[in-house]
């Protein structure tokens, strides 16, 4: 607890009170990284929560819809026998399945008219006859792709029956997979709020701690590199503040450089009080 009161004490200071910045000329360069890498971890946390509970859900229900629509990929009446390497159905050939009809799918384009169609003695030009993005035959799996098609060769199929309730439960393992890697989505939202956060924005600090010393030099306010580096990262402080919250309100500054600049602007504004007050 009273190290959050510390981290607390320095961070409203470091974004509200400029006398503060005589302190951090004195304090230990460790203390201010140790600073700006707990700012950055606790901002991350806060945007992985909120995101997590923002993203996630509609991610999970997409998942569970997409589930229900490709069972009906396979029909009930429909069973497919497999033996020596070679299929067959229940159903006259060709057999056709319709392309599954995605419930509020905007689509630009024409998407195909059928999903799949099962014909042993099927060819190429029947992917177009039959308007659909894949055709098994006796031989290949046909897959129309932008501008021509692809071939997987149906190799080493071992003998058994699929009927409706096998392609189900596949189904229903397959998103069941799907719905634990969305938990793991949390972890990878924390990354990125990290690398964002920490990594991205800590890369530039020593650049800035230059361009700290160069503003001091212009102001006749004379600094050595520990703390012009003390002071690059304490005056983050704002434009990181103001990065954690448009992106917890999903709001984007429309303005590339509009970090940098708010940060070198905190520096000038800084050095020219301290000098003033030296």
């Amino acid at each position: 607890m009273n190290k959050l009161k510390s981290f607390y004490y320095i961070y409203t200071k470091s974004l509200v009170s400029l006398d503060y910045y005589r302190n951090v000329l004195k304090a230990n360069l460790k203390l201010s990284v140790k600073y700006f890498v707990v700012m950055g971890l606790l901002f991350s946390l806060v945007l992985t929560v909120k995101l997590s509970f923002t993203i996630l859900p509609v991610l999970k229900q997409g998942i569970k819809e997409i589930n229900q629509t490709a069972k009906t990929i396979f029909p009930n009446d429909l069973a497919i026998a497999i033996k020596d390497g070679q299929w067959s159905i229940n159903q006259p050939e060709p057999f056709v399945t319709a392309f599954p009809n995605l419930e509020g799918n905007q689509q630009d384009y024409a998407a195909p008219k059928n999903f799949v169609v099962l014909f042993r003695e099927g060819t190429i030009d029947d992917l177009t006859k039959y308007d659909t993005i894949a055709l098994i035959n006796s031989k290949n799996i046909l897959v129309r792709e932008s501008g021509g098609f692809k071939a997987y060769p149906l190799e080493n199929l071992p003998n058994g029956e699929i009927r409706k309730q096998d392609f189900d439960n596949f189904i229903d393992k397959t998103f069941a997979l799907m719905l634990q890697l969305a938990n793991l989505g949390i972890l990878a939202i924390f990354l990125w709020a990290v690398l964002s956060m920490v990594v991205f924005r800590g890369i530039y600090v020593p650049f800035f701690a230059g361009l700290t010393w160069l503003v001091g030099r212009i102001a006749n306010f004379k600094l050595n590199y520990d703390q012009a580096s003390k002071l690059s990262i304490h005056t983050i402080t704002l434009p990181l503040t103001v990065y954690a919250i448009t992106k917890f309100f999903g709001y984007t500054i429309p303005f590339v450089f509009w970090f940098s600049l708010l940060h070198l602007l905190f520096i000038v504004v800084v050095i020219v009080y301290l000098a003033k007050e030296n």
